[in-house]
């Protein structure tokens, strides 16, 4: 009797994600080719699984993505968990963002950022800021814009805001009420 109520729990969860990837996955997107090439519009929820997801601009979504590649575009948002390689967001995630690479265009984040870096992105015309982090930010590299937050990396970067960076070199551009613990801390002069 115990055995069967366990395959059937199995079962019943089995069914809820795959449904919940279906929907995800296959729902609020146009022009794309699921589960390759997806671009999200509209409000959508679930799970999202695919080779590359675009949240159009003025998308929101409520779950969890898990792609190779995520591009969040302006006034697009992620409430849950966003987990890939490479994360290219100008929009706003709250919640987890863990990927490889955490490149931001004037992105935001409210939860938890976790990357081998968590950069800018910059190219030969136009430098785009940092993310503006709420929350937590962990990676071997960390930059983030004037916000507050936990950085722990070996390097931390900041334009300025409150929080703590734990790490070898941490470093802050501006005036700063922040904490640093590291063996060098800050070469730029924060008190101009």
């Amino acid at each position: 009797m115990e055995e069967n109520k366990r395959k059937m729990r199995k079962k019943l969860v089995i069914g809820a994600l795959s449904l919940a990837t279906i929907v995800g996955t296959f729902t609020s997107h146009e022009e794309d080719f699921p589960p390759f090439k997806i671009n999200k519009t509209g409000t959508s929820y679930g799970i999202a699984v695919g080779g590359e997801i675009n949240f159009e601009e003025g998308a929101k979504f409520y779950g969890i993505v898990i792609a190779p590649v995520v591009n969040i575009s302006e006034n697009s948002e992620i409430y849950g968990a966003n987990i890939c390689f490479i994360n290219l967001n100008a929009g706003k995630l709250n919640g987890l963002s863990l990927g490889l690479g955490n490149v931001s265009h004037n992105g935001r984040v409210n939860g938890l950022e976790l990357g081998i870096t968590n950069a800018p992105h910059e190219n030969s015309t136009k430098t785009y800021e940092s993310s503006n982090i709420n929350g937590v930010q962990i990676g071997v590299l960390n930059n983030k814009r004037n916000s507050t937050a936990l950085q722990i990396g070996i390097a931390n970067l900041s334009d300025g805001g409150d929080g703590l960076q734990l790490g070898f070199l941490n470093s802050v551009k501006k005036e700063y009420g922040k904490y640093q613990l590291s063996l060098i801390i800050n070469p730029y002069d924060s008190k101009k």
